[in-house]
């Protein structure tokens, strides 16, 4: 029942309008009530930046900058440890039961970052209705269109320069293991010449560090 709460608390626990009041604190992980990581807040521990670069690729500012909607927005954000990952692992565990919570799981993603210091943030991927407060879990394969807009990754970073980005969501192996599925789909930082295999291969292997099955999918832009 925990897993089940901490599963509906991801995924309910936003925003403004009819879903209520973002909640003020959560276990496991959990960042800041109302954002992100801000410009110049640095969650590292002293690492080098030639050591961040090669691990996981240089620092990009926001290609086609912040977009004007997502200015005023935040997202429930967490930091990868010990205790989100045992959040993860449980979702993955919940789903893996089948039934309704395994169409739900599959239907949404989260988006990651890799801040300029070094750390993983992650959070439920949304969408907006630009010009007001109705905010819903983007659904996977659903196109957008007209005045739903998406809440991307500069808001984990606070709309700041950061290292590779991407997304992560649950996927059925060969049609029947259920794992996540890390890979650099992010258009304003993972989708870049300077973005390498091995970068997004390194995000992985720090998930796979706290027991998580991690399969990756890398998107080469070669100009």
């Amino acid at each position: 029942m925990v897993v089940l709460g901490s599963f509906f608390l991801l995924l309910c626990g936003w925003g403004s309008g009819q879903f209520g009041t973002r909640p003020q604190a959560l276990r496991g992980g959990f960042l800041a009530p109302y954002g992100c990581v801000t410009p110049n807040e640095s969650l590292g521990r002293g690492r080098r930046v030639s050591e961040l670069d090669d691990k996981f690729g240089p620092v990009l500012s926001p290609q086609n900058g912040w977009k004007s909607w997502e200015r005023s927005e935040q997202l429930l954000c967490y930091e990868l440890n010990q205790a989100s990952a045992k959040q993860l692992s449980g979702l993955l565990a919940t789903a893996k039961e089948g039934g309704l919570l395994l169409n739900v799981s599959l239907a949404v993603t989260l988006i990651w970052i890799v801040t300029e210091a070094g750390d993983v943030i992650f959070a439920l991927e949304e969408t907006i209705v630009e010009g007001g407060t109705s905010r819903r879990p983007r659904m996977r394969g659903i196109p957008l269109n007209g005045n739903v807009k998406p809440l991307g990754h500069p808001l984990l970073v606070g709309g700041s320069s950061a290292r590779i980005a991407g997304e992560l969501y649950l996927d059925l192996k060969d049609g029947s293991d259920l794992v996540w599925v890390l890979n650099n789909r992010s258009g304003r930082y993972g989708m870049h010449k300077s973005r390498k295999l091995e970068h997004l291969e390194n995000v992985a292997e720090l998930l796979r560090r706290y027991g998580l099955e991690v399969e990756t999918e890398f998107f080469e832009v070669t100009t």
